[in-house]
């Protein structure tokens, strides 16, 4: 092999060595540029969708706050409400208890209740005996509506 030809594959070689090394580096550059790029993408496209929701949201509880607003004023509400409380208090305390519920709270509640509280300290039997006259008597009253 002549010296020219060594010359020449030598240059080559060179060439092909920069050539190649340049591609690999422009090829990195490139890589980082677009991996900054789609993550500043998403996180713009994340900032502006939490944007979006907390406008959302602010908005609605807005609208649920004037509706309470609305109906805090409205005179049927406080008719309501004022009835509401009253019959409560009206509602008769001495009224029997009726054994269908206190069956049920024995038996069938009282059961499962028992089953489900092992380690509890208040059996089902003890829950209806804490029962106040007027919650049971309005349990009975509403059981029986339904029916």
């Amino acid at each position: 092999m002549t010296i020219s030809r060594k010359l020449l594959v030598g240059s080559l070689t060179i060439s092909v060595i920069s050539v190649l090394f340049t591609a690999f580096i422009i090829a990195f550059i490139g890589f980082s540029i677009s991996k900054t790029e789609i993550e500043k993408q998403s996180e713009n496209q994340l900032t502006s969708l939490r944007e979006v929701q907390k406008k959302s949201i602010s908005n609605y509880l807005g609208y649920i706050k004037k509706q309470m607003l609305t109906y805090s004023d409205s005179r049927n509400i406080k008719n309501a409400t004022q009835d509401f409380i009253t019959g409560f208090n009206d509602f008769p305390e001495q009224a029997q208890t009726d054994s269908k519920l206190a069956d049920f709270y024995k038996n069938e509640f009282g059961q499962k209740y028992d089953r489900r509280n092992v380690d509890s300290k208040l059996s089902g039997r003890a829950l209806f005996k804490k029962t106040s006259d007027k919650a049971a008597n309005t349990t009975i009253l509403l059981t029986t509506q339904a029916l």
